[in-house]
């Protein structure tokens, strides 16, 4: 019974693999941490915050941002070619960045929607460069407050009544 399920999902995955787009996930645009963010603000986000590429409201895919060589927060999505369930060799209108922090503290923001042409795995007809969409800014806590908050919380719990 187990073969037959699994033999039923590789088919079905296999399937669903026809005719995807492409989506090259390198951005131009750099995204910032905002005034909220403490001592990072103004800063480029790293690979602490990560990037989802959203279409009429659904997350197709996520990706960290990139960190340069030397170790420093680029800003810039790393970009890998990934598949996407739009489409192949159109245009498509309304497409988001949201960018977030990774360590379960989501406080997001999202680009101003842009449109992008995908690519066609099919006859290998390559993406566009580069997601194009504006620069904007997120606010997530520094480290040290995320640290005192689960502190806080640890030590609510640790001396709570007991009735």
């Amino acid at each position: 019974m187990k073969k037959l399920i699994i033999a039923i999902l590789a088919v079905a995955s296999a399937a669903t693999m026809y005719a995807q787009g492409t989506v090259n996930m390198v951005s131009k645009n750099a995204v910032y941490y905002g005034p909220y963010a403490g001592a990072l603000a103004g800063t480029k986000v790293g690979s602490e915050c990560a990037a989802a590429l959203m279409y009429e409201g659904q997350v197709m895919f996520t990706q960290p941002f990139a960190m340069s060589p030397k170790g420093e927060p680029t800003g810039k999505l790393k970009g890998d070619i990934v598949t996407t369930p739009l489409p192949p060799g159109t245009l498509v209108e309304g497409l988001t960045v949201k960018a977030y922090n990774i360590y379960g503290f989501f406080y997001p923001a999202e680009s101003a929607p842009f449109s992008y042409r995908t690519g066609d795995p099919a006859t290998m007809a390559a993406p566009e460069a580069t997601l194009n969409y504006e620069s904007f800014v997120i606010d997530c806590p520094e480290p040290t407050t995320i640290a005192l908050g689960i502190l806080g919380l640890g030590s609510l719990l640790i001396f709570r009544r007991r009735d």
